[in-house]
């Protein structure tokens, strides 16, 4: 039962993490000195960046997300492998 609890737990942080990384890419490409749906502390951030530091941002995210999405399906298979189910 512990097991199960902390597979859960762990599969709502890669959620999260997922979640997360996918919202930077995002605006790593289409933040703008009047973004207003983004933090200004990010939305600085994101701006004084050049072109190029931003696209590295952005796929450096993209692979960040993805790698979280692996994770889960790893941590499904597992749980499935188990016998629990997924």
């Amino acid at each position: 039962m512990g097991e199960c609890v902390m597979l859960s737990v762990l599969v709502l942080l890669l959620v999260v993490a997922a979640a997360s990384f996918a919202y930077r890419a995002f605006w790593m490409l289409w933040a703008r000195p009047s973004s207003r749906y983004v933090g200004s502390r990010f939305r600085d951030e994101v701006v004084a960046m050049s072109r190029r530091q931003r696209r590295r941002a952005f796929w450096g995210n993209v692979l960040l997300c993805v790698l979280c999405v692996a994770a889960m399906v790893l941590v499904g298979v597992v749980v499935g492998g188990m016998g629990g189910s997924v």
